[in-house]
């Protein structure tokens, strides 16, 4: 296969992905340039989808040539290039935010996705007008200049804080004189939200695990130490040991949720669980430390059966939080009352607090 060839068929898959409503993932730099070689070529052979160019009438693939044909200067041989419509055809057609502007940096095309980004229509309008940064315009200045495809990221502060990727093109057209830009965008608000999210996240679990892993070797160093010999101060130390590492077990199973539970959003449930059984287990496991904090549990089974179509998992940690809640606000003395009971065919469970007479 030739290097034209393979360019040209590059270009259709373009336009038939396109159609058939497929997205183009323009997460790799590499992605953005093989989609601008291609729909570079696309329009240099003249497939146009009939997109007008804001302010000008332009001829579609199917339009009606008859007005062409009275025209003597439509009988002469067509030039060598890409026309300024079939560039904004393309560009109409990318399924991300592209800008087509001409050598004074007017913008000759903006596509819907584009246009959706910056909420209003950038045709026929200075580039400026629609992104000030400087940075950006000083990149798409270079880029005409140097004739190289430039990448750059840059911040918005109005109308809102974001931030955007771009990959400049530079592109020409028969009708121009000089150089144009094929300016595509991504938009990376989200992407950098999440990061800091997640950069957040995981100091402040660092920081939760550092503080009982700190206490943990301090008691360690004073039980082999002064504390050797005492079984008093021995007891003391153990016991804050074993609440130190009950938090840290707590904490890396709320992480192990948290993963699991995005790994299985969406996903409805297939399990089948029993209520009883499952409520009754957790109880079961937290009677102790209820009893520690000088509360009391009653179970009252209502519906029996309980059987549900869900995640046994999930279940227990929901009936876990609630009535761990329930014994560490609900005070002392107090009786923790878990009820399972039907209401119209579902299953209910209910955590009331009951507290008792001093």
């Amino acid at each position: 296969m030739s290097a034209k060839s393979f360019l040209l068929t590059a270009g259709l898959a373009v336009l038939l992905g396109v159609a058939a409503g497929v997205v183009v993932d323009a997460v790799i730099s590499i992605s953005f340039v093989s989609l601008i070689a291609a729909t570079l070529v696309t329009a240099s052979v003249g497939i146009g989808l009939g997109v007008a160019i804001p302010g000008k009438r332009l001829p579609g693939p199917a339009a009606d040539r008859s007005d062409v044909a009275a025209d003597p200067a439509a009988e002469e041989p067509q030039r060598d290039g890409i026309q300024e419509f079939a560039l904004a055809n393309v560009t109409a057609a990318l399924p991300i935010p592209a800008i087509l502007i001409d050598p004074g940096q007017i913008i000759a095309a903006i596509n819907p996705p584009a246009t959706a980004l910056f909420d209003r229509d950038g045709g026929d309008r200075p580039l400026p007008s629609l992104i000030r940064h400087p940075a950006f315009l000083e990149a798409v200045r270079e880029a005409v200049e140097m004739e190289e495809t430039i990448e750059t990221t840059f911040a918005e502060a109005v109308p809102a804080v974001r931030h955007l990727q771009a990959l400049i093109a530079p592109v020409r057209a028969e009708e121009w004189e000089g150089r144009g830009a094929l300016i595509l965008l991504r938009d990376l608000t989200t992407q950098m939200k999440t990061e800091q999210m997640r950069a957040d996240f995981i100091a402040n679990v660092s920081h939760e695990l550092r503080t009982p892993l700190a206490s943990l070797q301090g008691f360690v160093e004073t039980l082999r130490g002064p504390a050797a010999g005492d079984p008093e101060a021995q007891r003391q130390f153990l016991g804050i040991m074993d609440e130190q590492t009950g938090r840290m077990t707590r904490l890396v199973d709320t992480l192990m949720s948290l993963s699991r539970i995005e790994a299985e959003q969406g996903l409805p449930p297939t399990g089948v669980v029993d209520i009883n059984e499952t409520v009754g287990g957790v109880v079961e496991a937290l009677r102790v430390v209820a009893s520690k904090q000088g509360c009391a549990i009653e179970v009252k089974q209502e519906a029996d059966p309980a059987i549900i179509t869900g995640d046994e998992d999930q279940i227990a940690r929901v009936a876990r939080n609630l009535i761990e809640n329930a014994i560490k606000y609900g005070g002392a003395p107090s009786t923790i009352t878990v009820r399972t009971y039907n209401v119209s065919n579902p299953v209910n469970r209910s955590v009331p607090d009951e507290e008792r007479e001093a």
